[in-house]
């Protein structure tokens, strides 16, 4: 790439994206590709926000860097759990108490640890605000129910710090490719106003209701995570079995063997579970 090219990418790294600089940079330089140019710009950037080879830390320290901006929540660790989960500090103060309605959502393998990030946003005056982020990932835990026992930590910090105890939560589900057997649990209906002094605020009936919210919101983000997971299993699987059908066509004996040897136990799961329903259905 030439000099000049790599200058402009250099000098506009803070205020602008790649899709942007594309075109003014072909103007001048019409055999650079948008693909040169990205992966330029990825890697200048990085010195606005990698601050260590480790992601996970690199995103604390970064977090630390903007403390004027957001919360970063001290959540007791379960042992083999790697996480780090912040929130935003200037919005979620502002609407302390008014959040009624709030959205989740979840997504998995977006980076090289395989972390988990999930998030809250919160609704008022018909719009959205984000509340709060979570960096979790579980692959190295043994321990039973850890990924719930994490979530927990974190809506019971959203609970506590900003007051989310929201009457509506939407929850972005895909049911058209899977369909669980399992509902979401119904949202906790807030108690019915009281005269001042009939109940604290430490009252049994109104904990009873936040920490319900907390369970519910673990069960929420634990299948939204669940159902990417399996999604990918089964568009993998699929893909897989097109190249298959596709290897058919050139005899080779190879990629049967191949096939018969690295993929024996996945093989038989698969014979044992359509047998089983074979049987199941003809009775």
């Amino acid at each position: 790439m030439p000099v000049e090219a790599t200058e402009i990418i250099h000098d506009n790294l803070e205020w602008s994206i790649p899709s942007t600089l594309v075109p003014r940079i072909q103007g001048l330089f019409p055999n650079i590709t948008s693909k040169q140019v990205h992966s330029a710009w990825s890697c200048m950037s990085q010195i606005l926000w990698k601050k260590d080879e480790n992601q996970l830390t690199s995103a604390k320290l970064l977090l630390d860097e903007l403390a004027g901006d957001v919360d970063i929540f001290d959540i007791e660790e379960v042992v083999g759990v790697e996480q780090v989960c912040w929130g935003m500090k200037r919005i979620a103060k502002s609407l302390r108490k008014n959040i009624i309605e709030i959205a989740l959502d979840a997504t998995y393998n977006m980076n090289s640890k395989h972390l988990e990030l999930y998030s809250v946003l919160g609704e008022f005056d018909n719009a959205g605000f984000p509340l709060s982020y979570y960096l979790l990932s579980t692959a190295t835990s043994i321990e039973i129910g850890k990924r719930t026992t994490a979530l927990r930590k974190w809506a019971q910090c959203l609970r506590d710090k900003y007051g989310v105890v929201p009457a509506f939560i939407h929850v972005d589900k895909d049911m058209a490719e899977i369909t669980l057997p399992t509902t979401a649990m119904p949202v906790p209906v807030p108690p019915e106003p009281v005269n001042e002094g009939e109940m604290e605020s430490g009252d049994e009936v109104g904990d009873g209701v936040e920490d319900d919210l907390v369970d519910m919101l673990c069960q929420q983000l634990d299948m939204r995570t669940f159902q990417e997971r399996m999604l990918t299993h089964v568009k993998n699987i699929r893909d897989f079995c097109d190249g298959l059908e596709y290897q058919i066509q050139f005899n080779d004996y190879r990629m049967l063997t191949i096939l018969k040897h690295n993929g024996s136990s996945f093989l038989r799961l698969a014979d044992n579970c359509l047998s089983r329903e074979q049987q199941e259905n003809s009775s």
